[in-house]
């Protein structure tokens, strides 16, 4: 209870406390999450130096490991270029013919397997194309009349267009799409 000016007592209200306890766990939030990053910061730094001391004190007492990182780095010998003899014109023909003959056996291989792909691919866009033409062709046959009438406007649509040449099919063509359209 609390006293207020005029001598009476007053009753502490429900709201107040609840404030005053969020903004106590506000304070609490803040002060945790800070001390958590705080040590996992700290602890994480630390491990990571004892790790990687670890390591290198393990590496550098190898001496195996110190002779093949050496060895690594060593400069490599170049082999001094022999005099060559010169080729004859035969022997010149025979050595490109062999060339160009390994170098056409593995292009008629690459060939052919970029052929055999694009078969697998053609078959496989064709085999799943094929279901819905199966499903297209299950349901013209349940619309026989109205198919039949489509195709019979369509063909007649065409005739007349082919006939009348591009000047008058052109605003045929425009009120076929317009027709057409989704209101």
């Amino acid at each position: 209870m609390t006293q207020t000016n005029n001598g009476r007592l007053q009753r502490k209200s429900l709201a107040n406390e609840i404030d005053r306890l969020d903004g106590i766990l506000d304070g609490l939030d803040e002060a945790l999450a800070g001390a958590v990053e705080m040590a996992v910061r700290d602890v994480t730094g630390k491990v990571v130096r004892e790790a990687v001391e670890a390591t290198l004190r393990e590496v550098l007492s190898n001496p195996e490991l110190i002779r093949a990182a050496l060895a690594q780095h060593a400069p490599v010998a170049t082999p001094v270029p022999q005099h060559q003899q010169r080729m004859t014109i035969k022997e010149w023909f025979k050595q490109k013919l062999n060339e160009l003959r390994h170098r056409a056996k593995r292009n008629a291989f690459s060939a052919w397997s970029w052929c055999v792909e694009k078969v697998k691919k053609a078959c496989s866009w064709l085999w799943a194309r094929g279901k819905n033409v199966a499903t297209g062709i299950k349901v013209a046959w349940t619309c026989r009349k109205t198919t039949a009438t489509a195709l019979m406007v369509g063909v007649l649509i065409g005739v007349g267009a082919y006939f009348a040449g591009p000047i008058l099919s052109s605003p045929a063509r425009y009120v076929v799409l317009v027709a057409r359209s989704p209101r």
